[in-house]
C-alpha cells in the first residue's frame, strides 16, 4: 500500500467511527466503531513517516500545532452533542508523540550542531558515560511528558485522547516498525508485541477499565464487543506492514482539512436526524 492508500483508509475509518457515534450515540457500539479502531494506528504510522520524510521538522510541528488549534472548536462541538467532554483532539496526542520522538533523537551531529533528526543516529548506541547519561535524561523527559499527559485533567482541566498510552505507542511505532530499510526480525517481534499491548489497552478502555485486569463479562454481548475491539486493533496494526514505500497521489492539504471539516459535517448530520 502507498501512503495515499493508507491516508484514505485512516480518514475513512475515522469517519466511520464518528458516524456511528452520530447515529447510535456515544454508548452504541457497531461494526463502524470496530473498523474505526484502525484510524489512530494508521495516523501514528503517518506521523512517523512524516517525521522521517519531511523536509523541515520545524514546519511539520508548526502545521500540527495549527491543525490541533483549528480542529478543537469543531471537535468540541461534535462531542458536546453526546457528553460534556473536556478533551483535546487527537492531533494534540500526535503532536506530543512527535515531540517525544524528537527528544529521543536529540543529539549533536558530526559538525557539533544540535539536531533532532538524523537517520544515521542510533538512539541506543551507548559508547560512553556521557551517552548513557544523555539517554537517561531523555527517558526522564519523556516520562515527565507521559505523566503530564496522564494528569492533564488535574493540571488544566482537559484530557488527551488515548492518554499517555497513545504517546508510548507512537514511540513504539517509531522504534519498532520493522520494514524501514530492511527486514528486521527483532523489530518485527517487538512491533507485534506493541500492537498486542495497544489492542489490550484499547479494549480495556472501551469498557472504562483503568486497572488493566481482565473484565468480568455478564453476557455474551459484552464479551463479543471486547473481543471485536481487540481483534480490530490487531488488524489495524498489521496494515502498516503492507506499506510499499511509495507515496502515491499527494493529498496533504485534503488530509489536514478533512479532520476539522468532517466534524462539522457530522454535526450537521446530527442536527438533521435529531
Amino acid at each position: 500500500m502507498s501512503t495515499f492508500v493508507i491516508k484514505i483508509i485512516s480518514m475513512a475509518t475515522m469517519f466511520c467511527d464518528h458516524l456511528s457515534k452520530t447515529i447510535y450515540g456515544i454508548n452504541g457500539t457497531t461494526f463502524l466503531n470496530y473498523i474505526g479502531r484502525f484510524a489512530f494506528i494508521l495516523f501514528c504510522f503517518q506521523l512517523v513517516l512524516g517525521y522521517k520524510k519531511t523536509r523541515s521538522l520545524r514546519k511539520y510541528i508548526l502545521r500540527l500545532i495549527i491543525l490541533a488549534i483549528v480542529s478543537q472548536i469543531p471537535y468540541t462541538l461534535f462531542f458536546n452533542n453526546f457528553i460534556c467532554d473536556k478533551s483535546l483532539n487527537i492531533v494534540f496526542t500526535l503532536l506530543t508523540g512527535l515531540l517525544s520522538i524528537s527528544i529521543l533523537n536529540f543529539h549533536k551531529d558530526k559538525t557539533g550542531n544540535i539536531a533532532f533528526r538524523d537517520f544515521d543516529y542510533n538512539v541506543f548506541k551507548l559508547e560512553s558515560v556521557k551517552s548513557i547519561i544523555g539517554l537517561i535524561i531523555k527517558l526522564v523527559l519523556i516520562t515527565s511528558i507521559c505523566v503530564f499527559v496522564s494528569k492533564s485533567t488535574v493540571i488544566f482541566g482537559y484530557w488527551f485522547e488515548y492518554n499517555y498510552q497513545g504517546v508510548l505507542f507512537i514511540l513504539a511505532m517509531y522504534l519498532f516498525y520493522p520494514f524501514d530499510n530492511k527486514y528486521n526480525i527483532i523489530k518485527f517481534i517487538l512491533y507485534i508485541i506493541s500492537i498486542l499491548l495497544f489492542a489490550f489497552v484499547e479494549a480495556e478502555q472501551w469498557f472504562g477499565i483503568q486497572n488493566y485486569k481482565l473484565p468480568t463479562f455478564y453476557d455474551i454481548g459484552a464479551f463479543k464487543i471486547y473481543i471485536s475491539v481487540y481483534v480490530s486493533c490487531i488488524i489495524g496494526g498489521f496494515l502498516p506492514l503492507f506499506y510499499n514505500g511509495k507515496k502515491g497521489k499527494s493529498i496533504k492539504l485534503i488530509t489536514y482539512l478533512f479532520y476539522p471539516i468532517h466534524f462539522l459535517i457530522l454535526c450537521l448530520i446530527y442536527m438533521l436526524i435529531n
